[in-house]
């Protein structure tokens, strides 16, 4: 065996060493790109090692087994699977599928871009491919296909300016270039290779004048801008903090605890030295619907139950909106009420169409009552709906998922409304926007409530 022989082995040996270890690394990263608070700005440092996996930086071999990959994919679908354990107790087929979904995803991204380098036999190609494709892909899939599921969009966590010029997209396109630049200049200064330092230093440059430029100000200067403004409303937010297993297997006991403690909770809120202007119920916190629709709907099958619990359980429902209007009179404070609502768009319709609604109730109204409502218009695939034709939804809901309906598009979505809205509070007129859980990570539906106000 001659010496080029023994090299090129060597390199194989290697390959063969590193991309499960850069892999891991990209994967570990990748996965902070999830929402979780602080920990988000680790979603753009995993793209680095990606791109030496995709690119070829101590990979070894230029061509790596179809068999090698799967290998990777799957252990990477073992992390997401540890990753989204929290989805275990809504649903198991979700808890997997996305997972398996995560994982497949980033095995095909970094299988395209490898597939980019060994066709052109080029990084710079490879690395320019993967610069492009990553952001635009990413953006794709938030909207497409399956309804759209953005929370792993590389730069939905980034604070920055350029989101309000190009949204997400442009920030994940810049947090790309810093990660490409990162690469190019570690892998020059392994290569030796002075223009492949400079073209890195020029990248990160660019990607960090753009983010920082565009960033919103800090310390000192966020203070002095904070200043500036009028008095701004204080708003309390509710949590009971309530077992996810009493929305799963409802009893009318607990059903009846969690809305007493929320109540309890609105009074000790609103009966202080110093009350809020504004208070914040949780996403779909009340046992029945808010709607006056709604609430005769749950009325009528509270007449129609033959049994007792069934009785018991469906006028716990009707008597939602009546005992939320009388627990934000007594407070006298503005309330924003998270309610799942029932209307009947079609005649012929028996229980009503099902939305997941934001109600805002003006206690200074006689009788008090909502004075607004928003309708959820993003709402979470395979979790409030099931996009795709009408037997995948039938098998899905019969077989898989743990609730038996799904929620309806809000109007929103097809008239461009956003849900905002004008309250008074404090004497002074201020414009509020009203996003619903999964439409907090919509930087799009999120601008249009503030350009809208």
């Amino acid at each position: 065996m001659d010496l080029e022989d023994q090299h090129v082995r060597r390199r194989a040996s290697r390959g063969r060493l590193y991309l499960p270890v850069l892999w891991c690394l990209a994967a570990f990263g990748l996965s902070f790109a999830f929402p979780q608070g602080a920990g988000s700005g680790l979603g753009p440092v995993g793209l680095i090692p990606a791109f030496a996996v995709a690119i070829g930086v101590l990979v070894g071999p230029k061509r790596i087994r179809l068999g090698g990959w799967m290998m990777l994919g799957a252990g990477c679908g073992l992390w997401w699977l540890w990753m989204l354990r929290w989805l275990e107790p809504v649903t198991v087929p979700g808890w997997f599928g996305l997972a398996a979904a995560m994982a497949v995803w980033w095995l095909l991204m970094l299988m395209l871009v490898r597939g980019v380098r060994a066709a052109t036999g080029r990084r710079g190609v490879a690395a320019s491919a993967m610069v492009t494709l990553w952001p635009a892909v990413d953006h794709l899939r938030a909207v497409w296909p399956l309804g759209g599921f953005g929370w792993f969009q590389i730069g939905h966590a980034a604070p920055c300016g350029l989101a309000a010029i190009g949204g997400v997209p442009l920030v994940g396109l810049f947090l790309t270039v810093a990660a490409g630049g990162l690469w190019a200049f570690s892998d020059g200064l392994r290569s030796r290779r002075l223009v492949r330092i400079l073209s890195g230093a020029a990248l990160l440059v660019l990607a960090a004048g753009a983010l920082l430029l565009t960033s919103p100000p800090a310390g000192p200067a966020a203070e002095a801008s904070a200043e500036n403004l009028p008095r701004r409303p204080r708003v309390a937010a509710l949590q009971t903090d309530t077992p996810h297993s009493n929305k799963l297997s409802p009893t009318v006991d607990g059903i009846l605890a969690d809305w007493q403690d929320l109540r309890d909770l609105h009074a000790i809120a609103t009966q202080t030295d110093r009350p809020p202007d504004l208070v914040v119920w949780p996403e779909t916190s009340t046992p029945g619907p808010l709607g006056v629709q709604g609430s005769a709907i749950a009325a009528y099958w509270m007449r129609q139950a033959t049994s007792n619990d069934a009785r018991e359980y469906h006028a716990v429902r009707a008597a939602a909106r009546r005992e939320v209007l009388r627990a934000v009179e007594r407070g006298g404070v503005a309330t924003v009420v998270g309610s799942p609502d029932q209307r009947l768009l079609r005649p012929d319709a028996a229980t009503g169409t099902r939305f997941n609604s934001v109600f805002l109730i003006d206690p200074t109204a006689s009788p008090a009552d909502a004075v607004g409502v928003y309708d959820k218009v993003h709402r979470v695939p395979w979790g409030e709906y099931i996009p795709g034709p009408s037997w995948l939804r039938r098998l899905v809901l019969e077989r898989f998922s743990p609730y038996s309906f799904d929620y309806s598009l809000g109007q929103g979505r097809r008239t461009g409304h956003a849900g905002t809205a004008t309250i008074r509070l404090a004497g002074e007129a201020w414009q509020a926007g009203f996003p619903v859980c999964f439409e907090d990570t919509n930087s799009e539906l999120c601008r249009q409530m503030v350009y809208g106000g």
